[in-house]
This record gives structure tokens, sequence and C-alpha cells, in this order.
């Protein structure tokens, strides 16, 4: 295989390596293979000059449907002329720190976290920080994901950070208990706050119409939607018992992989593409058969058949293929539909958790306007006076509403405050957020990798 390897080198061509040497769901990357650097350095040791160019894979939402991700390449890398000296004498220390190198280039270009915990909160601080109704590009999703994972290194041992971390993952918590998400109730508070100023007095009111605006679009485009169920329904029953047991196996017999993401993905788009075009051609064959039995005879006198089983042939060859066209196009815009009602349901969700709980006494200020936190609730003032200004207190006692409130602002003025200390893309990333959040796109930050 080294041998095919290097002479594909030698004549120019360039060759694709995973080197972790299997897939995972972990935060971190795997400890290389050696067969990277075997490879480079024979190919240098044969006369082929060799450039490694480091490539990064970051999702935006890796477990979300039709997710964008972003392929990242980095500078090309000769290999270093000193390691293919040392080749030749010690050929395993120079493997060793050409692996390393390769490493650190490839840490540059992908999105890692010291544990899944970790990573987490760094995905709830950009979520807080971006404003609701930004819709970015990939590279500028990745952009910021990698500042917040620098900055949530830079400040790990500072207290009022700590203290910021334990807050969000209260806030998780409680999303995770009520069967929240923090889009759920971003999309509540935006759609119902009035452009950020609540009216008081109205809240009941506001909502309700919300509600039902939500069950006029649900009722309507429901309809329209649901007859993809026959071809779905059967893929979802028969794929996903498959597909969890395999994942469960596999996460089992592995020392490198968390929950199995991976595997899932991978077995659904395997067997889910078998399965979509079985399904599919099934109903196609019943789509013809059914038609003959109720109106083919009404077809052939329509358009002149003679009934010769030649014509006949055309025609169900010509059904067959119609029916495997329009059901697959019906059913794909069926699901984006049935995504976009899904989605409204969850917001409305979150309204109703909200009006069930708290009614009209409060409720412009819990979704419109920012909680504060009581003396009572705070940490770090003397003799339960007010809060030091770099702590955030116990917000755990608020509902979700008032937590994303005060949290988001509190997120928003610690990295402010520490956005000069972690270089100038990061303070101009954090400039760009405020200044898109109050309605204008006039920044700099465009969303390069740095």
């Amino acid at each position: 295989m080294f041998e095919a390897a290097w002479a594909a080198l030698g004549r120019g061509e360039a060759i694709g390596i995973f080197p972790e040497g299997g897939s995972h769901d972990r935060t971190e990357l795997l400890p290389l293979k050696a067969g990277v650097a075997v490879l480079a350095l024979g190919a240098e040791a044969r006369g082929t000059p060799v450039h490694v160019v480091p490539v990064g894979l970051t999702y935006v939402d890796a477990a979300r449907w039709r997710s964008q991700a972003l392929v990242e390449y980095g500078p090309p890398q000769r290999v270093p002329a000193e390691l293919v000296e040392l080749h030749k004498t010690d050929a395993a220390a120079a493997r060793a720190a050409l692996l390393e190198d390769i490493t650190q280039a490839l840490r540059a270009v992908c999105v890692t976290a010291p544990s899944y915990r970790e990573l987490k909160i760094i995905h709830m601080t950009r979520r807080l920080l971006r404003p609701v109704r930004f819709q970015g590009q990939a590279s500028q999703y990745t952009t910021l994901h990698k500042f917040f994972a620098e900055a949530h290194a830079a400040m790990r041992d500072d207290a009022a950070y700590r203290d910021l971390q334990a807050n969000i993952e209260a806030y998780m918590t409680k999303l995770k208990a009520y069967g929240l998400t923090d889009r759920d109730v971003a999309s509540a508070s935006a759609s119902s706050a009035g452009g950020g100023r609540a009216r008081r007095g109205s809240g009941v009111a506001v909502q309700i119409l919300r509600l039902l605006r939500i069950a006029l679009t649900v009722l309507v485009f429901a309809p329209l939607a649901l007859p993809c169920a026959v071809t779905v329904v059967p893929i979802r029953l028969i794929l996903h018992p498959i597909v969890e047991e395999k994942t469960r196996e596999a996460v089992a017999n592995s020392s490198v992989k968390i929950k199995g993401d991976d595997v899932r993905a991978s077995l659904k788009v395997v067997y889910g593409t078998g399965l979509v075009v079985a399904v599919h051609v099934l109903w196609a064959l019943v789509a013809v058969v059914a038609f003959e039995a109720c109106g083919w005879g009404a077809m052939h006198d329509a358009l002149g058949f003679d009934g010769s089983s030649a014509e006949a042939g055309l025609l169900h060859a010509a059904l067959f293929f119609a029916a495997l066209v329009v059901v697959p196009t019906y059913n794909f815009y069926a699901i984006l539909l049935l995504t976009f009602l899904h989605r409204q349901l969850r917001v409305a969700k979150a309204l109703a958790f909200c009006l069930l709980r708290y009614g009209n006494e409060g409720l412009g200020a819990r979704i419109g306007r920012p909680q504060k936190v009581t003396p009572a609730a705070t940490t770090g003032g003397e003799g339960g006076g007010e809060a030091s200004p770099r702590t955030v207190g116990d917000v755990s006692h608020l509902d979700v509403f008032g937590m994303r409130s005060v949290l988001k602002e509190r997120t928003r003025e610690l990295f402010f405050a520490q956005a000069p200390k972690l270089g100038p893309a990061f303070a101009d990333a954090m400039k760009w957020l405020h200044v898109d959040e109050n309605g204008s796109r006039q920044s700099s930050f465009q969303g390069e990798v740095k």
C-alpha cells in the first residue's frame, strides 16, 4: 500500500488521509496514527518533496438535519529537512516529531474542547451572545466558536467565569427538565418582546394571539404534509431500532466513542438510503396496481389505445417512473414543511409554558426585559448586600426566560471586559455581535478563520 502511495506522490498526485484512524464523537483529536508520517518521510527519502495540508471539518450543529459544515484548509507545510535527515538514523523519533507538528496544525483548523461538558458550555455561550435572528455562514459560526473556545481556555481559572459556567449548566439542566431548548426560549422571547421592549398589561393578549397564529399555521399546512407519513413512518419504524442497537454495540466495543453520534449518522445514511429506495419503489408498484384496478380502462379509452400488450407495458412503465419521481419530490418538500411546523410548535410550547405558569402578572417583564438577581440570591457581597460586579450570583431560582436574560447580559459584560486581553480579532467579533444585536450589520467582522 505504501509503495502505491509513494508512487502516486511521485506523479504529483494528492492523497487524502484521516490520520486519527477512525471516526469518533469526542471533543478532542485522537492520537494520530503513524501512517501519515511514514508516508511523508518515506516519500521525502525517495526524493519526492511533500507538503502536508491540514484540513478541519466543523459542523455548526452536528445533530441537526441539513446543518451547515465548514471545511477549513490550513497552510501547506513542507516536511522539515532536519526530520528528513533524522529519519535516516532514527526513524521512530522523526515520525514522532512529524506527528506532533501535524497534530498542532490540525488543532489550528479544528474546534476542540477538553471535555464534552465544556464543549456544551462553549456552545451555549455562543448561543447566548449570538443575535436570535442571526443567519450567518458556516465560517462565521466556526470563527465565533473558536474565539469562545480560546476565551474559555484563557478564563478557566477566573472566579467570575466559573460562576457563569455553573449558572449556564443550571440553565441547561432546567431546559432539559422542561423539554425545551435555548432556541425555543430565545425565539419566544424575540417574537414576544416587541423589539426588546415589553408591553406591560398586554402580555397575555400578545401571547395568546401568537399561539393562535401558530395553531392556524399548523392547521392549514399540516394536512398538506401528513400524507408523506405513509412512506416516512415505515422507514422510521424499521430504521430506528436497527440504528440504535448497532450504535449501542459500537459504543460498548469502543474506547473512544462517547455517544456514538458518528456511528448513528453513518448507519442512517447507509441503511436509510436503501430503505428509502425500497419503500418508494414499493409504493410506485402499489400505485400502478391500484390504478390498473380502478381506472386503467378509462385511460386506455381516453388515449385511444387498442389494448395491445406493448402499449399496456409502455403505460405501466410511464406510470411507474412518474410515481418514482413525484412521490420522492413531494416527500422532500413535505418533510421540509413538517420541520418548519415542528419548529413553530416548539415555540408555542415555550409560550404556553410561560402563560400557564405565570399568567398576566409579570409576563411582559419575564419575556421581554432582563430580570435582576435579588440581593438575597447574589454571591460575593458583604453582609448579604449586592453581588460583586464580576459575579452573577445564583440564578437557578428564576424561570428559563429570566435565567436566559440574566445570563445573556452577564456573558456579554464578562466577554466585553475580557475582549482586549484576548486579541484584536476577538474584540472585533464582540463589537460585531453587539452591533448586529441592534439591527446593524456594518462591521469589519466577516467570519474569516484566523
